[in-house]
């Protein structure tokens, strides 16, 4: 597994994963990455598996010095329960000297809420009705010291 930062020319192939990944609304598009690559706050990465390309992504936001919040991690649907979600957030979390770590996930995602609570991560809030479709959130923290 190789993880490497995000270019322009990955716009098109980071937006196809979270096309088949994500609901339509959640998906980030690839004007929203384009914008994302040139943001000095964000850090976006590519993550291959052998020769696949876009085997996994995920998109971080540094809000201060100290807290960090992922905005989207995402690996493609025929490679899942194959470890690289847990692999990209060991990445992302221990990579960082980042004290608080926060994140949103859909109340039906089961499998991601199950591999962020074996990371550390909290559920410290449901958010009614958060995403368009109507769906509940769950506002989870890893606090590390």
């Amino acid at each position: 597994m190789m993880i490497r930062p995000a270019n322009i020319a990955d716009v098109r192939g980071l937006a196809a994963l979270e096309a088949r990944s994500f609901n339509k609304t959640d998906a980030w598009t690839a004007s929203q990455y384009r914008d994302g690559l040139f943001d000095h706050k964000y850090e976006i990465c590519v993550v291959s598996v052998g020769k696949i390309r876009y085997a996994a992504s995920y998109i971080v936001r540094f809000d201060t010095a100290l807290n960090m919040y992922i905005y989207g991690m995402c690996v493609t649907p025929r490679l899942r329960n194959q470890g690289i979600g847990r692999a990209v957030l060991q990445h992302i979390t221990y990579k960082n000297d980042i004290f608080n770590i926060t994140l949103t996930v859909r109340s039906s995602n089961d499998a991601a809420i199950r591999l962020y609570k074996r990371m550390g991560f909290h559920v410290v809030r449901k958010m009614h009705m958060y995403y368009d479709d109507g769906e509940d959130g769950l506002r989870m923290k890893l606090y590390r010291k």
